[in-house]
């Protein structure tokens, strides 16, 4: 397991790293001439490289990388434990091969009657080693649990009125950090751009879950 979390550690190290060697090559960033970033704004960043410092010119000490920054400080990764269900995700997998074990009356809240006829027969109450895989996979799993890093949201000022969302699809990984400011800051007007319908479509949803009460979709 902690090879593997090593390895792919290492796999996001060398991309992030080709990611900032590649900034050299972007002539033409795409301005955003309607968020212009102000000497007093303060920028936190979900990307592992120096874009937003050396394509849009925004000093250093304006931002936070909040995962890390390639060259610097140590890149994080993961999923966000709120929404982890480790035991539906292992159900998913073993039903392919067509067996019930405990864990699927555990998760599911039901009772030996309610698995199909044609599963009864693989059906072990105590299946030891789908049990002991069982176990091994949630240790997997939460070796890839996000550690956030909260403490840059407590640094920002208050009053901050705007809050200006470019390229994140408010995706539930990084769920707590926008909870967190749409708790520190309920008054502000969030302006969220977004891509295409479907990503739209789950931005809605998403900010209704997140608390964000006054916001405004930018087509991007």
């Amino acid at each position: 397991m902690a090879e593997g979390t090593g390895k792919l550690r290492q796999s996001l190290l060398e991309f992030a790293q080709k990611a900032e060697n590649a900034l050299g090559n972007i002539t033409n960033p795409v301005l955003l001439p309607e968020f212009p970033v102000r000497d007093d704004d303060h920028v936190i960043s979900f990307n592992y490289t120096s874009t937003v410092e050396l394509k849009y010119n925004v000093r250093a000490d304006q931002v936070a990388h909040i995962h890390g920054k390639v060259g610097e400080t140590e890149l994080t990764l993961g999923f966000n434990r709120a929404r982890y269900k480790p035991t539906d995700i292992f159900i998913d997998i073993h039903h392919g091969q067509g067996y019930w074990t405990a864990w699927d009356i555990y998760a599911k809240k039901k009772t030996p009657d309610d698995i199909p006829e044609k599963h009864r027969e693989y059906y072990d109450e105590s299946d030891y080693y789908v049990d002991t895989a069982q176990a091994m996979f949630e240790r997997t799993i939460k070796s890839f649990e996000k550690q956030h890093q909260l403490d840059c949201i407590d640094r920002l000022p208050k009053g901050i009125v705007d809050i200006v969302v470019i390229g994140h699809s408010l995706g539930f990984s990084d769920q707590p950090y926008f909870e967190e400011l749409a708790k520190k800051y309920p008054d502000a007007l969030w302006k969220i751009t977004w891509h295409n319908d479907q990503e739209k479509i789950g931005m809605t949803e998403r900010i209704r879950v997140f608390g964000i009460r006054r916001h405004e979709l930018v087509r991007f």
